[in-house]
């Protein structure tokens, strides 16, 4: 079911630059471009990289319609599936430990073509952080993620940890939620085009790492150039776009946490990380550091 046209991502493109006399190859996250459908990419048995990856987690949902169509892969995290089918979405991949205690062979929403991944209540992963590792490990570099915050705040404070994961992995996450999204960004450049924001709707810039260097920002109210930034100030919160005005940040190095709202301009992002192979293996054990009297 398509809920929402949008053009997927390009390829990674390689550009050679020469910043501060030095080479390097950038790589360009989801720009917009055709790239092969759902149905294509399943009969090919792998999702072309880089298809873009649409996860459902089983956290707080708000009055938004996610963007999803034939061209991304769904991934429903666990009770993120009641959200799925909600929408009428029937996803391509289920997996989580099933603590919601659903009753999975009943579920209409799980077609023959949906690959179910049971997982371990007592892993070392969330179940959000699984499906991100599954989509990578399906050539996927951009993840689109719902339900991942509010509700509990250990929940969205590890979903914002996913994002830097991502980010310094040489991909890149969205958490979308209450009309903001989240994301970020790694030794990149974000790039906003030219469009209408309104007054007080705010974007904010926090560092993840504990220093961030080289962060320059233009075209919003407040602007830095060749700045070092670091985790332990709220420097850049509440900045704002300025109307009909491009905008961009960039960290030379470092990872970058952005909140900005969801009517600002498709932002494009351009990063200098190769991005890695694997996220890791999954969780598909009890977890090794599970105290003895618990393993019982």
């Amino acid at each position: 079911m398509q809920l929402c046209s949008r053009i997927g991502p390009l390829p990674y493109t390689g550009t050679m630059t020469n910043r501060s006399k030095t080479e390097s190859v950038e790589y360009m996250l989801n720009s917009r471009g055709s790239i092969p459908d759902r149905q294509t990419a399943k009969q090919s048995g792998r999702f072309p990289h880089p298809a873009w990856c649409t996860i459902f987690a089983a956290g707080q949902y708000y009055d938004e319609f996610p963007y999803t169509d034939k061209s991304s892969l769904i991934i429903a995290a666990d009770g993120g599936l009641d959200y799925a089918s909600s929408l009428g979405l029937t996803p391509d991949v289920f997996i989580g430990d099933n603590d919601s205690q659903m009753d999975l062979a009943s579920r209409k929403e799980l077609s023959d073509q949906t690959t179910v991944i049971p997982l371990p209540a007592q892993k070392d992963d969330t179940d959000l952080m699984a499906a991100a590792k599954y989509g990578w490990s399906q050539g996927i570099r951009q993840f689109d993620i719902y339900g991942a915050l509010g509700k509990q705040i250990d929940h969205t404070l590890s979903s914002i940890m996913l994002l830097a994961r991502l980010a310094q992995a040489g991909g890149i996450g969205f958490l979308h939620g209450d009309h903001t999204i989240v994301t970020a960004i790694c030794n990149a450049t974000m790039t906003f085009p030219e469009g209408y924001v309104a007054p007080r709707r705010m974007i904010s810039i926090f560092a993840q790492s504990d220093t961030c260097t080289d962060v320059t920002i233009k075209g919003l109210a407040y602007e830095l150039s060749h700045e070092t930034v670091t985790n332990h100030s709220d420097f850049g919160s509440r900045n704002e776009f300025r109307n009909n005005t491009a905008s961009s940040i960039h960290v030379g190095s470092g990872t970058l946490i952005i909140t900005y709202p969801s009517e600002a301009p498709y932002p494009t992002i351009v990063t200098r990380v190769k991005p890695l192979p694997s996220l890791g293996d999954l969780s598909r054990t009890v977890s090794q550091h599970l105290a003895a009297t618990d393993k019982d």
